[in-house]
């Protein structure tokens, strides 16, 4: 007898509510998918008959068997559905949480070795036909990395599930697709990282080199175009990936990865006209700020950095930052200086979860905050929010991104920092994926044409949420 369809939707809930819901798809052929970060096949079968279990009883009568649609780990059925489970490229919570697609899983290696575009799509291919994946997506996967290093086309077909490409493969598929552009001596491409014009790229040796350490600052990958075999990479291009075909935003940049020292945030801003120090005050205010934090109070990153940005705003750039705390956020400014000020003097003994009775003195003081965190973080949050000295960095940080927006009264933008300190002196350049349709598209981006093909506008941006700390804030590339 056949499952109803609310029924079916019991299943569908059980399976997500076990694995997750992102993990889970049902498509209209009747088969619902759980993925699973595992390519070992009896790691896939103990987990259908698990599933197995869960549904053996009335109404359902499951039954692990060989799926009609050829699959090889069998499937779970259940009239007039059927249940798979199958290997995802991205790290799952249920596993080791450890993703098999980042570039140091690649087996033959690919990172701290130079290779030429050819190497690494040969080793990666290797690589996916051990993991035992679907046939489907193995095709697939192979497939992008073959019409990558095709030709100088800089849009190909895309047509892989956008979850079951992590991130990090774009940037093995972007180091291919560059290199194939420099041999090529594509004139675009040329112009944008700088490349001499007696220089002629196709008689070089043309090797990538990715770096093992994952959060290598900046840089993911280099390119030496030189033509001998020795390489190096103090002489090569310097690239940074951002991979926006799940999501439009990217990583965020940090301010410790721009600036060394409180020094080199002082020489920067002193290297502006009298203009651009107008108009860059309230950015150099807030990575001053945090390059001390990151100097002084280890491990408080997370929190003090928009607590200490806040209060010296108050401090040095008053009249901009209080009339977009009153207008936009209708919060009592002296009331928040009051309790940043007395979360600052213990910000080496307080912790994120560190209760904001610990910290602040006056009784009516606390309450107060605790009212304002309510009021101005549930809106957005949805959800009532502890009174911890987290969640009064979590206000700040609502307050110092929305300071950072193009139509924002204070109008902070951070592209000038970047240009002159990323883009300029560090002669990095940037290599973004996106989906468009069914295409995906690599664009390349240098000081040459940052502003005009990709962002003249850099905003601040927290991956954070009421109640739940995740990253340091940092600048939205």
């Amino acid at each position: 007898m056949a499952l109803t369809i609310s029924q079916i939707k019991t299943v569908q809930d059980l399976l997500s509510k076990t694995y997750g819901k992102k993990y889970v798809e049902y498509d209209n052929k009747k088969i619902i998918t759980v993925f699973v970060d595992n390519a070992d096949r009896t790691f896939r079968k103990n987990e259908l008959q698990k599933i197995q279990k869960m549904f053996s009883k009335s109404p359902f009568f499951a039954k692990y068997t060989i799926p009609t649609s050829g699959g090889k780990t069998g499937a779970v059925k259940m009239a007039p559905i059927e249940i798979q489970v199958k290997a995802s490229l991205e790290a799952k919570p249920i596993s080791t949480g450890r993703a098999k697609f980042k570039p140091s899983d690649i087996n033959p290696s690919i990172v701290n070795v130079w290779l030429s575009p050819e190497e690494i799509v040969k080793n990666v291919e290797l690589y996916i036909k051990k993991l035992d994946l679907q046939s489907s997506v193995e095709l697939k996967i192979i497939n992008l990395l073959k019409l990558t290093v095709k030709d100088t086309n800089n849009s190909i077909p895309f047509d892989v599930e956008k979850d079951l490409v992590p991130a990090e493969f774009f940037e093995i598929l972007t180091s291919v697709k560059l290199s194939v552009l420099l041999r090529a001596n594509d004139i675009k491409i040329r112009k944008i990282l700088g490349i001499p014009k007696r220089m002629d790229l196709s008689k070089s040796k043309i090797k990538i080199y990715i770096p093992q350490q994952a959060n290598f600052p900046l840089i993911d990958y280099y390119i030496s175009v030189t033509a001998s075999e020795k390489k190096e990479e103090d002489a090569s291009l310097k690239i940074s990936v951002k991979s926006k075909v799940k999501s439009p935003k990217a990583n965020t940049v940090k301010f410790k990865d721009i600036f060394e020292k409180e020094q080199s945030v002082e020489d920067w801003y002193k290297s502006l006209n009298y203009q651009l120090q107008k108009e860059q005050k309230g950015p150099k205010i807030v990575a001053d700020s945090a390059i001390k934090v990151y100097k002084n109070f280890q491990g408080k990153s997370l929190s003090g950095i928009p607590i200490f940005s806040v209060l010296n705003l108050l401090k040095e750039d008053k009249k901009n930052i209080e009339n977009l705390i009153k207008n936009k956020f209708q919060i009592d400014v002296d009331l928040l200086k009051r309790a940043l000020e007395q979360v600052s003097k213990k910000i080496k003994t307080v912790s994120t979860s560190t209760d904001l009775s610990e910290v602040i003195d006056d009784k009516n003081d606390l309450s107060q905050i605790i009212i304002t965190l309510n009021n101005v973080i549930s809106k957005t949050g949805g959800k009532k929010v502890d009174s911890s000295v987290y969640n009064l960095a979590y206000l700040c940080e609502r307050i110092l991104v929305t300071s950072s927006k193009q139509n924002s009264e204070t109008k902070y933008n951070y592209y000038q920092m970047f240009f002159d300190e990323v883009l300029t002196k560090k002669r990095i350049a940037y290599a973004v994926s996106s989906v468009s349709g069914k295409n995906l598209n690599y664009n390349f981006y240098s000081l040459v044409n940052f502003s005009q093909e990709y962002a003249s506008w850099l905003e601040l941006r927290s991956k954070n949420s009421p109640n739940s700390p995740n990253d340091v804030i940092g600048i939205d590339v």
